[in-house]
């Protein structure tokens, strides 16, 4: 039986294919967004913890929130839709759209970091960030 090899330090295959988004996105977004985005959750939490009656609305509202792969899922599905449509009914020239955004996709999936256009601007998050901020509601 041969015995299996670690994983290499460094392999940037390997870790793009373990990365998690939660992982992937604060790492590739600017150091100053991140901040920001510490320090405005931390100010919610102290809000909440001195308002506490309204920490049952603003859970509600972290539960519709989209994270930034579902935007990305959304938006990809509905571009891949309307090519496939008007590829059929007006000119096969609109089916290059399908094929580009599967393109973008499979990019997305095994770039380390993921797809350039979608690293967090701040208005979007990960999932994790938003656990974050509701388990740390009081």
């Amino acid at each position: 039986m041969v015995p299996a090899m670690p994983p290499a330090e460094n392999d940037d295959w390997s870790s793009a294919m373990t990365a998690t988004t939660a992982d992937r996105v604060p790492a590739n977004t600017a150091e100053e967004i991140n901040r920001k985005i510490e320090q405005e959750t931390a100010t919610r939490v102290r809000f909440f913890a001195d308002h506490p009656e309204r920490i049952g609305r603003r859970l509600r509202a972290l539960d519709e929130e989209w994270d930034i792969e579902r935007v990305l899922q959304a938006n990809a599905a509905s571009l891949t839709v309307l090519g496939t449509v008007f590829g059929i009914l007006r000119s096969r020239r609109w089916l290059m759209l399908p094929a580009l955004v599967g393109g973008f996709l499979l990019q997305h999936a095994l770039e380390r970091g993921g797809a350039r256009p979608f690293r967090s601007c701040g208005a979007l998050d990960t999932a994790r960030r938003g656990r974050s901020r509701r388990s740390a509601l009081p």
